[in-house]
């Protein structure tokens, strides 16, 4: 698979709820797809919902944490990407 760039890093997951915390590095908007890996995890998926600082968002920008819903455990210091279409 390859990817177009990097967007951010998991900063914290929450098993329970399976909520990701993830600090970016470029802006990100709901429909977007989206890949998390790291050494044992790497899947893909649309960005469904998200929160900034508990408020749901269309849009998140450079340099804010986001929470979103993922599919799969993810790991603190994953990688975030944008898939090339």
């Amino acid at each position: 698979m390859e990817f177009e760039k990097e967007i951010g890093v998991v900063t914290n997951f929450h098993p329970k709820t399976g909520i990701a915390g993830i600090k970016l590095n470029d802006e990100i908007k709901i429909g977007d797809t989206v890949v998390f890996q790291d050494e044992n995890t790497l899947f893909e998926q649309k960005i469904e919902s998200m929160q900034v600082v508990y408020n749901d968002v269309e849009m998140a920008e450079a340099g804010q944490s986001v929470r979103i819903k993922v599919k799969n455990e993810v790991k603190e210091n994953a990688k975030v990407y944008k898939p090339i279409k």
